[in-house]
């Protein structure tokens, strides 16, 4: 950093002082949450067969989001002139924020001294259903639908003079109809079919997607899911075994991506992506005398299909770095493993003490999409993490009080043998002849490291 070194020279009365982009400086990303709703069921049985259920739920809420200085990282002082209702504001030591657990989880934000940005999101929510439920011994079918209207408001305290702050409401309408059917070939065997259609809201950032704005993003719709399962299910005294495939298309998908731009921090949000999910699934669990044993496979093959083509992206300062087209089409969806196994086995020693250990296995992890990886049709496509394995151990103990009720003690200890293992990536960054690199992973990545061993203890009360 050129300006941060012996060679820099005091800024204001002797004091150094940083800024956006002068010194180091490490802050704290801060948020208030709050939510009110009510819910409201009902239901009908018109026979032994036929169900018929209904309902709505009602939601209002808000967060305030903005950054506070943790440390100034040698300097005196931090200026803060992102606030245009006060532009030059000095941040001294004594209204730095301690990155601690607080008592208070209703502490607000608005008495610190904020920097950057500070902005609030306040949505609504209305919705209502139906659903209608038809079993027999052999038949099991339903058939449900739903609307929804949900509102998005945005409170943008810094760029904009008090009085000037808050965006028009906008409301957009959602819905959703499901169905399925499942037969029971006897007590041992049943297979079902799920199909349904979603029309989702998009998430608030898609709404408002513009730094320093409070105008809308054009051409908004709703994402649209269209979804297909069926399955298979064999169950015993002894065993249990689930076998489902399932294909999923998510259309008009928004997506925010962040990212490093000429040493600035940028972000942007891609519009109308389409996404195809399809895969396999295993689930099985055993009972034989004081043993359990629990599976898991599943195996998928997620993809975009299209591209998405003119998206600005913003730095900090709210202004327009650079603008991109992502050439997605083909490319693998990243930051979840789409192979995935678990097992685990545990033994009753008596019927208050059991004792477990577990093995959990992901592979086909990619990485996520980032600014300049898919910014050219010729790219080399999404960045494949290294496979992991992890082992979990525990012991669990359960015991009555006499007049009070019964306490159950847990002990478990997570990634057994402290595996060092990448859990994402935010770069796709290919190695070449000339590249360091960690497990085949080019160390130019910025990376996130999983969890090493950590172990927990849990008391259960039940009066």
């Amino acid at each position: 950093v050129p300006d941060f070194g012996p060679d820099r020279q005091p800024d204001v009365n002797g004091m150094y002082v940083n800024k956006i982009n002068e010194g180091l400086t490490r802050y704290a990303f801060m948020n208030n949450h709050g939510w009110l709703g009510a819910v409201f069921n009902l239901n009908k049985h018109f026979s032994d067969k036929l169900t018929l259920s209904g309902g709505f739920d009602l939601r209002k809420t808000y967060g305030k989001n903005t950054l506070a200085v943790n440390d100034v990282l040698g300097a005196d002082a931090y200026l803060d002139q992102s606030d245009v209702n006060h532009p030059n504001t000095l941040i001294l030591p004594s209204d730095f924020v301690e990155v601690t657990y607080d008592w208070n989880p209703f502490k607000p934000v608005d008495d610190l001294k904020k920097i950057v940005f500070f902005n609030q999101a306040n949505i609504n929510w209305g919705g209502a259903f139906i659903q209608s439920k038809y079993e027999t011994e052999k038949i099991t079918a339903f058939l449900q639908a739903g609307l929804s209207e949900q509102g998005f408001q945005k409170i943008d305290y810094f760029s904009f003079p008090e009085g000037d702050q808050k965006s028009e409401w906008v409301y957009l309408p959602g819905g959703n109809i499901k169905t399925g059917f499942g037969y029971h070939f006897n007590k041992t065997h049943q297979a079902f079919l799920n199909a349904g259609f979603f029309s989702k809201q998009p998430l608030f950032n898609a709404v408002f997607p513009y730094w320093g704005s409070l105008e809308p993003g054009a051409d908004l719709q709703n994402e649209k899911v269209y979804s297909f399962e069926t399955g298979y299910q064999f169950k015993n005294n002894h065993w249990q075994a689930n076998l489902n495939v399932y294909y999923t298309i998510w259309k008009d998908r928004y997506q925010t991506v962040t990212d490093f731009v000429n040493n600035q921090q940028v972000s942007g949000v891609l519009n109308h992506l389409k996404e195809v999910h399809k895969g396999i699934e295993f689930t099985s669990k055993a009972n034989y005398g004081a043993w359990r044993l629990y599976t898991m496979f599943s195996f998928g093959d997620w993809y975009y299909e299209g591209n998405s083509k003119n998206i600005p992206l913003y730095n900090f300062q709210q202004q327009v770095v650079t603008v991109n087209d992502y050439y997605l089409d083909g490319v693998k969806v990243g930051n979840a493993a789409q192979l995935t196994a678990f097992f685990k086995l545990q033994y009753n020693i008596t019927n208050q003490w059991r004792v477990f250990a577990s093995q959990f296995y992901a592979d086909k992890l990619f990485a996520k999409i980032d600014v300049g990886s898919f910014s050219t049709p010729n790219h080399k496509g999404s960045l494949e993490l290294p496979a992991y394995s992890l082992v979990d151990a525990g012991t669990t103990y359960r015991f009555k009080v006499k007049n009070f009720g019964s306490v159950n003690l847990r002990f478990s200890v997570q990634n057994l043998f402290d595996k060092h293992y990448i859990s994402e990536s935010d770069t796709n960054i290919f190695p070449d002849a000339n590249s360091n690199t960690w497990h085949g992973v080019n160390t130019q990545n910025r990376v996130f490291f999983g969890w090493g061993r950590t172990w927990q203890f849990g008391v259960d009360i039940k009066l």
